[in-house]
């Protein structure tokens, strides 16, 4: 995937799952550039962790398959040791 489309492929696939970061909030992310604001900062390492994921999986880091158990959402243990500890919880509205 070319570089350029990385951010809009996350802006949409993170707004699917409620986490609504800008994409030029996403580029920012890319330079280390991060919010003072937690919460923003937060979706910003939600949305460079889910680039570097995706960018494994391009360059082949899935070869030969993976393989999924109950409970385990295939590259999601790569996804997230790259996230911030306030987005490894989930709330019940």
């Amino acid at each position: 995937m070319p570089i350029w489309s990385a951010p809009w492929n996350c802006y949409y696939s993170n707004l699917i799952e409620g986490h609504d970061t800008h994409p030029a909030d996403i580029e920012r992310a890319l330079k280390n550039d991060y919010s003072q604001d937690r919460r923003k900062r937060d979706l910003q390492l939600e949305a460079k962790a889910h680039i570097a994921v995706q960018q494994w999986i391009d360059s082949g880091g899935l070869k030969g398959g993976i393989a999924i158990r109950a409970g385990d959402c295939g590259n999601s243990p790569a996804l997230l040791r790259l996230l911030p500890e306030d987005l490894l919880w989930v709330e019940d509205p």
